[in-house]
């Protein structure tokens, strides 16, 4: 409990802020970059996250299929993106 109580909010910061940060970055990414329409880009940007609660908000704003179907090309893969990346940061961080 001590160590949570003295370095717990400084971690929960630390999450939110990496979540917030890619977020933004890939809806800037695909709404500037890509140019994709705002709908599309909030499902591309909820599967980027993993989290189907950005996609049901964003169903809520602009009720097409295209959030869906960019949620499920985009999911899968970032999915896979995140855990070989785990893998190398084990593997950078742990010196061998």
């Amino acid at each position: 409990m001590e160590t949570v109580a003295a370095t717990g909010f400084t971690y929960l910061a630390i999450g939110a802020l990496i979540a917030f940060v890619l977020a933004a970055v890939t809806l800037a990414v695909a709404m500037l970059a890509f140019r994709l329409p705002f709908d599309q880009a909030v499902g591309v940007m909820s599967g980027a996250t993993g989290n189907p609660a950005i996609l049901s908000f964003a169903n809520k704003l602009a009720p097409t299929e295209r959030t869906d179907v960019a949620y499920a090309m985009i999911f899968p893969s970032m999915t896979v993106l995140k855990i070989v990346i785990v893998e190398i940061a084990a593997v950078v961080l742990g010196g061998r």
